[in-house]
């Protein structure tokens, strides 16, 4: 996954400003920050979850639950520590690795027909 550098904000052009000081904006309750930080990542991560997790609708679900997950915990975020990209990407890793543990896709443990169509077979057990 590659970082992509971020301007500062511009205060003529209404920027809101780096996903960082979004995070900071999102720990103190701002629903519209979470919007932007969603807006400007939400391709990025998808792509990265859909390389993960095989199944769409349960990809789909992993991205809703990462962003769930940047609302909860925005407040634990040290951009001391890294870019506010990685920190949302490590998320999603780590959303997507419960996927393929079996908690967010409904695919049959057997590996019979996904109740999704466009779920591919998930066979736990490939011979």
């Amino acid at each position: 996954m590659s970082v992509v550098e971020i301007s500062p904000p511009c205060p003529a052009s209404g920027d809101p400003g780096t996903l960082e000081e979004l995070l900071g904006r999102v720990s103190g309750g701002s629903q519209a920050a979470l919007a932007t930080i969603y807006d400007r990542t939400a391709a990025r991560v998808f792509g990265l979850v859909r390389r993960l997790v095989p199944c769409p609708v349960a990809a789909e679900r992993v991205l809703e639950e990462v962003y769930v997950q940047v609302w909860q915990t925005a407040r634990r975020f040290d951009p001391s520590r890294g870019a506010a990209l990685l920190w949302i990407g490590t998320i999603a890793r780590s959303r997507s690795a419960d996927a393929l543990c079996g908690t967010a896709c409904p695919v049959d443990r057997n590996g019979d027909q996904s109740p999704h169509a466009e779920c591919p077979r998930w066979d736990s057990n490939p011979d």
